[in-house]
């Protein structure tokens, strides 16, 4: 396969998957609840100091949120088969620095995410702020890493970030010569892999976010977020090691299809993790409802 025809697959999958096939599945997982547990049943999962009807809030949302996604997706689409009619080359993309072109797509994909996921931390902060409590007995259970991830996908992330810094080291050294922005790799790469670290920490020893969840779903909650941030570790230090080295093995015109494909597969296994982890079937529902006591 021709390295246009392989950038020109990835990059088609890129565009379904993160703007189409997941927004749907977010919809979809989104109407079930809403269908499933109305606001006049299970009031407490709709409780928000800010809106009157809540849950047709939450609809217009996922409206909003699918029209925006589409106009994205169809953006993708449209980039393709000028790409394809124009005659520009995929192979090209990185002798003519075209990079940041990828890069510059894939955040305006993940950008109506990550607005939901902010709309959400505020949503339950909102109703954290409003919630009454019945008085309960502290969980002194110490929560341990082993118990929402096996401990030799940490170590293999520790592996891989070591091996990329060593690696990386042993390739371009400290010289003078664009030294500054080598010291920058190394410290935004850093600062990643501590910041996914620390929000996984965050999730083990602070508070749940939904003050109504029961422990069981605060658990998932929380294996779902630290394996998450264990495997994007783990892809993007394979990444940067295979990025690095491109030139090693005369691969540089590969790039942009390594990109789009690390891109695509973070997303995936973020989203993967998210519905096998944490099935909308094994929540339990029954502490939103008006007389639920809590657990």
């Amino acid at each position: 396969m021709s390295i246009d025809l392989l950038f020109y697959t990835v990059f088609l999958g890129q565009v379904l998957l993160i703007s189409y096939f997941f927004p749907k599945k977010t919809i979809s997982r989104n109407q079930f609840i809403l269908n499933t547990y109305p606001m006049d049943e299970y009031p407490k999962l709709y409780q928000n100091s800010i809106f009157v009807n809540p849950d047709q809030i939450v609809r217009k949302a996922m409206g909003v949120y699918r029209v925006v996604n589409g106009i994205i997706a169809l953006f993708g689409l449209g980039l393709l088969i000028l790409m394809a009619t124009s005659g520009y080359k995929p192979n090209m993309i990185k002798a003519n620095e075209d990079m940041v072109f990828v890069m510059f797509f894939f955040l305006l994909q993940i950008a109506p995410h990550m607005v939901l996921e902010v709309l959400t931390y505020k949503w339950y902060g909102n109703m954290r702020k409003i919630a009454v409590l019945p008085t309960r007995t502290a969980d002194l259970t110490p929560r341990r890493l082993s118990d929402f991830i096996p401990l030799p996908f940490v170590a293999l992330a520790v592996f891989l970030y070591g091996a990329w810094l060593v690696l990386f080291v042993a390739k371009v050294g400290f010289q003078p010569e664009h030294a500054a922005s080598k010291y920058a790799s190394v410290l935004v790469i850093t600062l990643s892999h501590f910041f996914l670290a620390g929000m996984a920490a965050k999730y083990i020893r602070g508070k749940k976010h939904d003050p109504h969840q029961a422990r069981t779903d605060q658990m998932r909650s929380i294996k779902v977020v630290v394996q998450i941030n264990t495997f994007s570790s783990i892809l993007m230090s394979l990444f940067m090691i295979v990025n690095d080295h491109t030139s090693d093995f005369n691969l540089t015109q590969y790039e942009p299809v390594f990109l789009s494909l690390f891109l695509t597969l973070i997303i995936t296994v973020s989203v993967l993790v998210l519905h096998q982890t944490n099935k909308i079937e094994d929540v339990d529902f029954s502490v939103y409802k008006a007389d639920a006591a809590g657990k």
